[in-house]
């Protein structure tokens, strides 16, 4: 939230507001493909072209060592 400072490795990028379709990745990363597949098809099928994916990881590997209990939610924004 704070752009004022740089990260080492990293580039702020600003996002405007947009529609998004979202899905849910619950578990490990190995059903990446799936879920992203799926909302591939999703935004295909309304006639939308997606202009960026955003992961949010609300639990991950530093916070939870059992995959099994890892959530992800995957965005696909839509102009």
């Amino acid at each position: 939230s704070d752009t004022s400072k740089s990260v080492a490795g990293g580039s702020i990028v600003h996002v405007y507001s947009s529609r998004a379709l979202m899905a849910t990745l619950k578990g490990g990363y190995g059903n990446d493909y799936l879920v992203q597949a799926a909302l591939a098809k999703a935004v295909a099928a309304k006639g939308l072209k997606q202009s960026m994916v955003i992961e949010e990881y609300q639990v991950g590997p530093h916070e939870q060592p059992d995959s099994a209990k890892w959530i992800t939610n995957i965005y696909y924004l839509v102009p």
